[in-house]
């Protein structure tokens, strides 16, 4: 077996945990808006959620309009058979 690196030397970046995630949510209570940071794991930002709806918090309300389909227009209706023109 060849040893690749002579000097038996681990890289410690390789054992160094990853830092955490930095998650920031944005709800309403009781009508005032607010703004709550987390930092860790995504389950820490579960159980904050979840504390979150468990002091009556809501979600942010959308501020761009819901995407909705494009009225269609009507065919004009030929006046003798009320059916749509072509």
């Amino acid at each position: 077996m060849t040893n690749t690196n002579p000097s038996n030397v681990t890289s410690i970046e390789s054992k160094q945990p990853a830092p955490p995630a930095k998650f920031t949510v944005a709800p309403s209570l009781d009508g005032f808006p607010v703004q709550v940071e987390v930092e860790g794991k995504a389950s820490d930002l579960r159980a904050l959620v979840d504390r979150l709806k468990a002091i009556g918090a809501e979600p942010p309300q959308s501020s761009t309009p819901a995407q909705t389909e494009p009225t269609k227009k009507a065919l004009p209706v030929y006046p003798d058979h009320h059916t749509p023109m072509t």
